[in-house]
C-alpha cells in the first residue's frame, strides 16, 4: 500500500517546477523496516545500500526492497522524500505540487512490466536495481555506493 501525504507549503505553491541536477534538492529515504534497501540515485545507474533504521540523503530516483517486495522497485519523483515503515509501506512527502501529482499517478511499485517498457525506450538504467530486487540477496547492499 502507497499512503500518501500532501504536505503543502508556501514554496510548494510558489514553485511549481521540476528539480534538476542543479537545483539544491536535498531529498532523502529513511528505512524504518527491519531489511535492507537499495536505493538508485537519481543522475546514473548507481545504487546504495540503507540499512534498517538509517536515512540516506541525496537524490534518489527510487529503490528496491529485496526482503519484502522482491521483483519490485518503488520509484519516486524529484523533490520527494519517502519514509519506508517496518511492513514496507511507503510514504512520500515535501516536493512541488506538479512533483506531488506526478508521484500520485507515476510513481509507487512497479514490476518488470515497466521495467520492459523502459528498456523500449532505450533506458537501461533501473536494470542495477531490479536486478538487487531479485537477487533477494541483502548482503549486495551493505557496502559502498556503485
Amino acid at each position: 500500500m502507497h499512503k500518501r501525504l500532501l504536505s503543502i507549503s508556501i514554496v510548494s505553491v510558489a514553485s511549481l517546477g521540476a528539480a534538476s541536477p542543479a537545483d539544491p534538492v536535498v531529498t532523502w529515504v529513511l528505512n524504518r523496516s527491519n531489511f535492507a534497501v537499495a536505493v538508485k540515485d537519481e543522475f546514473g545507474p548507481r545504487i546504495a545500500g540503507v540499512l534498517p533504521g538509517e536515512r540516506r540523503f541525496g537524490a534518489e530516483d527510487g529503490f528496491a526492497i529485496p526482503g519484502l517486495r522482491p521483483g519490485q522497485v518503488f520509484k519516486v519523483f524529484d523533490g520527494l522524500d519517502a519514509v519506508i515503515d517496518e511492513n514496507g509501506d511507503v510514504t512520500t512527502s515535501g516536493g512541488t505540487l506538479i512533483e506531488q501529482a506526478a508521484q500520485m499517478v507515476l510513481g509507487g511499485w512497479k514490476g518488470e512490466a515497466w521495467l520492459d517498457q523502459r528498456h523500449n525506450n532505450g533506458d537501461r538504467e533501473w536494470d542495477v536495481v531490479f536486478s538487487e530486487a531479485t537477487s533477494g540477496n541483502e548482503a549486495l547492499l551493505e557496502g559502498p555506493v556503485r
